[in-house]
Formats: structure tokens, sequence, C-alpha cells
């Protein structure tokens, strides 16, 4: 187990993480930084208003909504993607390989399968920012409001429809090895 603390020139209020290794985590907070098992952490200043981390395979994809450019992060090396733009926002399910898409601008979730090519798009609620899939055969989607709805890996989505958690705004969704899923609120704890 490993914590971090973040200094608070870099607390953001949405702030999304992947571990790359035992030792460290790849963070988006005001700017994209690394933080080090031994409390050092470097800033990666190029890339500020990341808004989405997504691990697939040995790289993670980073969405920079500053310049609306993607790149990916390997052995400490961040690469610019030209010719394989994902954004608007981004996630990754690590239960299958498929890839989650959203489009903030036209509120939609497309889930490609880069395998098959096959590819299911549904419409979201109006101010859907952020995406987390889960190995729980759940996608989490979450917003600029209070709230979060659930979907399942076809799109369709769970609860009814309903909004959960209406007095919360939640700004992370974490799974542990047990599958025991941790939401993250922004000013209210987990």
């Amino acid at each position: 187990e490993l914590f971090y603390q973040t200094p608070d020139s870099l607390i953001a209020p949405i702030m999304v993480y992947e571990i790359v290794s035992d030792n460290e985590l790849l963070i988006a907070g005001s700017i994209l930084f690394s933080a080090f098992a031994d409390e050092h952490i470097i800033p990666h200043t190029d890339y500020i208003r990341v808004t989405s981390l997504a691990k697939k395979g040995d790289r993670i994809y980073i969405y920079n909504n500053y310049n609306n450019t993607t790149a990916y992060y390997k052995d400490g090396i961040l690469t610019t993607v030209l010719e394989d733009t994902i954004g608007p926002y981004l996630g990754v399910s690590p239960h299958h390989n498929d890839l989650y898409l959203l489009n903030r601008e036209a509120q939609k979730i497309s889930r490609i399968n880069p395998n098959s090519g096959t590819s299911l798009t549904v419409k979201l609620p109006q101010y859907t920012r952020q995406i987390f899939p889960t190995n729980t055969w759940q996608l989490w989607s979450c917003g600029s409001v209070s709230g979060a709805y659930v979907y399942s890996d076809s799109l369709k989505p769970l609860y009814g429809g309903n909004k959960l958690f209406e007095d919360h705004f939640i700004s992370a969704v974490f799974e542990d090895h047990e599958r025991n899923l941790y939401l993250g609120t922004f000013g209210n704890g987990i």
C-alpha cells in the first residue's frame, strides 16, 4: 500500500490517477504529475487541464482538455498521438479490451472493441464529464453536477436509469481487489 500527499498547488476539483508501477502514480490535477513512493513529484507542465487517464496494456492514455490532444505515457516518457486523437474524454474498461469514448460536447458514449471493430453508441444525461469503467461490468458516469449514473457493459442504464448519490459531487470511482467500489467526492470524503 502506498500513500501520497499532494501539494495544494496541484489539487483540482476533479483528480484522476492511474497506477504506473509499484513505485509510481500518474495523477491529473491542476497539471499532470508523477508521484513516486519515495515522496518526490515530477510535474509534466505541458499537460494542464488533463481530464482523463486510461490504461491500456503498457500505456496510459491522456486526454488534454486544454489543447484537445491525446498522448500516452510509457517508461517515463509522454508521447503525443497525432494520428489517433481519442478525445474528448476517454476511459478503458479493465475487464475486457473495449475502449469507452465519452464525447462531452455531444453527451454520447461509445464502446468500441478494437479487435472486432464493433461499436455501440448511446446518449448520456446532460453534464457528464467523466466515466469510470469497473471490473464489475459497470460504467459510472459522473458530471459537473451532483450524482452519478450507472450503466451495464452493454451501455444499458442500471438502477432504472435513476441518478445515484444526488447529494454528492462524485469525482472518482475506485474498485479494490475484492471488487468493492469506493466513491470519492469533492468536499465530502469517500
